[in-house]
């Protein structure tokens, strides 16, 4: 079964190749392995692998110079390598509902990234570098381990959508009245305005709480 699993999957990258297209689908086919073959694909721009049991991200994903958006989400890869770093040309990073602990200073090189979704992984540190994503639009980081929020942070000028709910922030570091609003965004398509709650950590995230609602719009 695997190794016709393998075969099919294997198949599909060299008709890629051939035919010199631009978006390759291979959602849902219970792929454990990526073939190194998928790094002849240089002209690829959209790469779909979400709902495997994939477990390792190979080097040679990292030879697509013009691919833009990658999806890895559900399943079960635990680390992200540093070779990630040559995909210069990423805007969309789909990581969530997979076993990753650490985010690596190699994805915060990745300058055009607009959305990094790392949902449901566990995740206990978010590095210092993750500032220089300056084009970062959206950030997922909910239901992970994090304890701490880095002043970092307050360097993604252009973010709109962050997620940081159901993480272990540190109770002693949590303010008065326990909860804090620190996180708002407008729902155009339904007019209105959606909440996210976080407990507030430390106190030296402050500043990144307060310079996050002077570039929001919020709610009177």
């Amino acid at each position: 079964m695997e190794d016709d699993i393998r075969q099919d999957v294997l198949e599909k990258i060299l008709d890629a190749k051939k035919r010199n297209l631009l978006t390759l689908d291979l959602y849902h086919n219970q792929i454990t392995t990526i073939p190194n073959a998928i790094g002849n694909l240089t002209n690829l721009q959209t790469l779909y692998l979400g709902s495997n049991q994939i477990t390792t991200i190979p080097d040679a994903i990292c030879n697509l110079a013009n691919l833009q958006e990658l999806y890895l989400y559900h399943n079960k890869i635990t680390t992200i390598p540093d070779a990630i770093c040559n995909l210069t040309n990423l805007q969309y990073l789909y990581l969530s509902n997979n076993q990753i602990n650490t985010i690596p200073d190699a994805i915060c090189t990745l300058t055009n990234l607009q959305k990094l979704d790392l949902y449901n992984n566990q995740i206990t540190t978010i590095p210092n570098a993750i500032g220089n994503l300056t084009n970062l639009q959206y950030l997922y980081l909910d239901h992970n381990q994090i304890t701490t929020i880095p002043n970092a942070i307050g360097n993604l000028t252009n973010l709109q959508y962050l997620y940081l709910t159901d993480n272990p922030v540190h109770a002693q570091h949590q303010n008065k009245n326990n909860r804090q609003i620190i996180q708002y965004y407008k729902n155009e398509a339904y007019r209105e305005y959606c909440l996210i709650y976080l407990s507030l950590a430390m106190e030296c995230s402050y500043p990144v709480v307060a310079a996050m609602r002077d570039r929001w719009v919020l709610p009177e």
